[in-house]
């Protein structure tokens, strides 16, 4: 069974977070944000880095509801500015006619032989 990709946090959706981010005054170094965005991380791990790093201990002056306000935020944008996804990736369908080959050395050896070689004329 074919794995289901892993949601990426694209850079679309981190530069709208951090907009996000500016507007409650939290402070991000955005040199070093950015440079981070651009490997487009799976969501969850930066809805962890943001769960530890808004946390009281970490960040004390953020009160509770800007904190929900901004992790809900991670998830919204990145459905918002998910990549299209792909129709049926991964998924291969064959024709009602196709025959499927399980022993190679036995389909050869059903194989009927052709006219044996004979050399061409010249002109």
């Amino acid at each position: 069974m074919p794995s289901v990709p892993t949601p990426k946090f694209t850079v679309a959706a981190s530069e709208a977070f951090l907009t996000l981010l500016k507007n409650h005054d939290i402070p991000v170094e955005e040199v070093q944000y950015r440079q981070l965005s651009k490997a487009e991380p799976p969501v969850t791990a930066v809805k962890q880095f943001w769960t530890d790093h808004l946390s009281k201990a970490k960040s004390p002056d953020v009160d509770d509801a800007t904190r929900e306000k901004l992790l809900k935020g991670i998830d919204d944008l990145a459905k918002e500015h998910s990549p299209a996804p792909v129709a049926d990736a991964g998924k291969a369908t064959l024709r009602a006619e196709t025959k499927i080959i399980d022993n190679v050395a036995t389909f050869k050896a059903s194989l009927p032989l052709g006219p044996t070689a004979v050399p061409m004329e010249q002109n």
